[in-house]
């Protein structure tokens, strides 16, 4: 059974395309076509025979160019982020030693 990190993987990347073909009845299946059992808690089965379809659905997750593509740009988002955060913090040095080095001017001048 896939883990709730791969479904929702293939819901939010791979709807619109097959995610899996049956080894058995060679039906060709979309994430929403995937059997799915309210009464016996069954996942990840071929509708029309019933095989389980687990591994084609990961083998799908880990081959799709959908998948590896948003990959990409989320890694991407994340390294622009932390360039982000850098000179933000950076900044925020700066601001803290003109700050500390304004304070001091201010002390020195009182005690004059």
């Amino acid at each position: 059974m896939l883990s709730d990190a791969e479904r929702t993987v293939l819901y939010e990347c791979c709807v619109s395309h097959t995610v899996a073909r049956c080894a058995q009845c060679h039906e060709d299946l979309t994430a929403g076509q995937v059997g799915a059992s309210p009464v016996d808690g069954r996942r990840d089965f071929c509708p029309m025979c019933g095989v389980d379809l687990t591994e084609a659905l990961r083998w799908h997750i880990v081959t799709c160019e959908r998948v590896a593509s948003l990959l990409d740009e989320t890694m991407e988002q994340g390294r622009l982020l932390r360039k982000a955060s850098e000179a933000e913090r950076t900044r925020s040095e700066m601001l803290r030693a003109d700050s500390e080095a304004i304070a001091q001017r201010i002390l020195q001048n009182r005690r004059r």
